[in-house]
């Protein structure tokens, strides 16, 4: 077995002895906070925190400036002519099933993972009601990417059919990944696990929307705009109704006569 797989196995276990029968680091399980009530005040700020994510943001930036000059256009044709990483459009296409495969395994071993106590009755509650707002962000980020390809009616580089904007691979890999990114945080995994699995949920959406550039299903900015739909709802619902303070990253600017600062601080 390669090293890598050997790494990333041993992270998969770290994950799931960590976190399956402990509590998070509040003492309370995972899950057991979740409500239908959060308040306007909360909905708000989750809202503010969730817009200005680097998550979010960077992505849909990166899909409006590809609509520059043709720059869409022009990427799609290199990737398709050139195949820069795989062999041609059947093993891309390919490709992107597994890795978006790989996203929901991934999700699905965050909410083992995830620490809601003793094996009993209120950790089966807490484990249902924690998967329903999982559901509930990939029912949203499923429904709204339909909806925008009906809508927008956008032609594949392929010219297979006029649902290419946003991708839908990439919207799903993306909520799942942000989602199970979010479960993790919640173990007592060690600095370094938590950091690989960052490292590798943050590649898995991104990889997954190169491959469907280079089958020739999407244009790179369809993939962009997925995959800030899918963190955009994969952050918000979850931080919304899971009751659990979520790391926030915040960016400071202090204007001054001589001197300003910019500062960037990650609240865990």
């Amino acid at each position: 077995m390669k090293p890598i797989l050997l790494r990333w196995l041993l992270v998969a276990m770290v994950m799931v002895l960590a976190g399956c029968t402990g509590s998070m680091s509040n003492d309370r399980r995972w899950g057991e906070d979740v409500t239908l009530l959060p308040g306007w005040g909360k909905v708000g700020e989750v809202l503010w925190n969730t817009v200005t994510a680097p998550e979010v943001w960077l992505p849909a930036a990166g899909a409006l400036a590809l609509q520059i000059d043709d720059g869409d256009e022009r990427v799609s044709d290199w990737a398709l002519k050139h195949h820069p990483v795989f062999q041609d459009e059947e093993e891309a296409g390919d490709a992107s099933d597994n890795l978006r495969a790989a996203t929901y395994v991934a999700y699905g071993l965050s909410v083992v993972a995830a620490p809601s106590g003793p094996l009993d009755g209120h950790w089966a509650l807490s484990k249902a009601k924690a998967l329903g707002v999982g559901l509930a962000a990939y029912g949203l980020t499923d429904s709204t990417t339909d909806v925008l390809k009906n809508e927008t009616n956008r032609e594949r580089p392929n010219s297979e059919d006029d649902r290419s904007f946003p991708s839908a691979h990439a919207s799903q890999t993306a909520v799942y990944a942000i989602l199970a990114d979010r479960n993790f945080r919640t173990t007592n995994m060690p600095a370094w696990a938590k950091i690989s699995s960052k490292v590798g949920l943050t590649a898995l959406p991104l990889a997954t929307g190169w491959a469907r550039v280079e089958a020739g299903k999407h244009y790179p900015g369809d993939v962009l705009a997925g995959v800030a739909l899918g963190n955009f709802f994969g952050m918000f619902i979850n931080d919304v109704f899971m009751g659990i303070d979520p790391e926030v990253f915040q960016l400071t600017v202090e204007p001054g006569k001589e001197r300003g600062f910019v500062g960037v601080a990650i609240r865990y």
